[in-house]
């Protein structure tokens, strides 16, 4: 059985997981939005979001 603390930080690694996950999530978006824009080269919007090159690749239409 947990504990108080055992059952704290398990809260406290779903939330950082729950924060990561938005923020991959928002990256994906901003790559995405800025591809349909046209203006930036894959490569560019790797290095502006943070992305991979493979993932954003991957958000082509």
């Amino acid at each position: 059985m947990f504990d108080e603390y055992g059952m704290e930080a398990v809260k406290q690694e779903k939330l950082q997981e729950s924060m990561e996950k938005g923020a991959q999530k928002a990256r994906e978006e901003s790559a995405h939005n800025l591809l349909s824009l046209g203006v930036l080269t894959e490569e560019q919007i790797a290095q502006v979001t943070g992305l991979t090159l493979e993932r954003v690749k991957e958000l082509v239409f």
